[in-house]
């Protein structure tokens, strides 16, 4: 059996031309795809009517990269069909190839995304561990002086006791001091009621209450800002002690409930800002007067910052030492827990002196209750400003 060379578009003109010849089925073993001329297949088909054998099955096995078998030479219709396929395949495993580099791309892009926020999240809390050590650090060494002895406090300087001892935390333990806690309770809770009644009755008249030179009466509250504390203490010392108020607690609160302060009244107003008028208005209706209004509507939606004023309020009150000094420092039995202190462990003299660990633990003392009020208003603390930003 003979093998010819020809190409596939040859074999359709073989087809033609075996019908022409009325051969419909003959014997080729072999033809491999290759480019050749007309006048060859014309010979092809010479060859192919001479070797007639019509009983046997004409096959055409076209060799490429994949083989294919042909039962009739119509069947090269058939190639094409496949080739288009193949053709298609290809064009898939290409699509597959390039959506698979880009998939190789797109995950070396987020794995070095991933590594730089790694990096970044690694030197925030870094930076935020340092911070916190830089400021935290006092905080430990007030604690660990505190329960140093004293004549290790005296040498050379550590970071931890040699052994503990607890017996400079007895000082304040007596009758004395719990009538000083006593007059500092009462003047940290008059004035915190104080703040919070003072401010919001008159941020409340500001912010919901027309009437003629509102905003002037504002911007000359607000100008009080600029005066510093300094300068107002003498004029209102000469004018407590034309009350005969010194040697009492009355200057250290009763002022506060004359306005709440400039910056209160502030804060207070831009929260009450707020507040939608239709509240009042529909209250109006309902036939409920001004007071009302303030009393029963607007200072329950103000407790966030009503809540903030109070607790820093306290911390105001708990720690001044000023202001005791001014007015009560001539009677003993009026002094807060600041000025007491002080007169007893800050001052050193030959007749009582003070120990280095003594006054650590008089600040261990003052500090619980700052921390345990913070503690337990540290959300509504955190509200309060979020509500103050957003409100204002």
């Amino acid at each position: 059996m003979r093998t010819y060379t020809v190409c596939v578009d040859d074999i359709i003109e073989i087809k033609e031309y075996c019908k022409q010849e009325e051969v419909l089925e003959k014997q080729v073993e072999t033809v491999e795809v290759k480019e050749v001329s007309t006048a060859l297949v014309e010979e092809v088909a010479q060859e192919i009517v001479q070797d007639g054998e019509k009983e046997e099955k004409l096959e055409i096995a076209v060799k490429t990269e994949i083989p294919f078998g042909f039962e009739d030479v119509e069947d090269v219709e058939d190639v094409e069909d496949d080739q288009d396929a193949e053709e298609v395949e290809t064009e898939s495993i290409a699509e597959n190839t390039l959506v698979a580099s880009v998939s190789e791309e797109t995950k070396a892009i987020r794995r070095k995304a991933k590594v730089k926020k790694t990096i970044f999240l690694a030197i925030k809390w870094g930076f935020l561990l340092l911070l916190s050590v830089f400021f935290l650090f006092p905080v430990y060494a007030l604690l660990i002086n505190s329960v140093m002895p004293n004549e290790q406090l005296l040498g050379v300087k550590t970071l931890w006791p040699k052994y503990f001892y607890f017996g400079a935390y007895k000082k304040m333990f007596n009758v004395e001091y719990l009538g000083y806690l006593k007059n500092t309770l009462f003047v940290c809770v008059m004035n915190m009621l104080g703040v919070c009644f003072g401010s919001s009755l008159c941020a409340y008249g500001l912010a919901k209450v027309n009437f003629k030179g509102k905003n002037i009466m504002f911007m000359i509250i607000m100008s009080t800002v600029l005066l510093p504390g300094t300068v107002t203490s003498i004029p209102l010392f000469i004018i407590y002690n034309k009350l005969q108020w010194t040697g009492t607690l009355l200057p250290l609160w009763v002022p506060i409930w004359l306005g709440g302060g400039a910056m209160n009244i502030f804060l207070v107003r831009q929260f009450m800002k707020g507040i939608p008028h239709s509240y009042s208005e529909a209250a109006i209706l309902d036939g409920a007067g001004s007071f009302r209004i303030y009393w029963n509507i607007v200072l329950p939606l103000v407790r966030p910052v009503l809540v903030y004023l109070a607790v820093t309020t306290f911390f105001g009150c708990w720690n001044d030492y000023t202001g005791p000094l001014m007015y009560v420092a001539d009677a003993k039995e009026s002094w807060t827990l600041s000025l007491a202190l002080y007169k007893d462990f800050g001052i050193k003299n030959s007749t009582k002196p003070s120990l280095a660990n003594e006054q650590m633990a008089i600040g261990v003392w003052m500090m619980i209750p700052c921390v345990i009020l913070f503690a337990f208003f540290q959300k509504e603390l955190m509200e309060g400003i979020a509500a103050i930003g957003i409100k204002g």
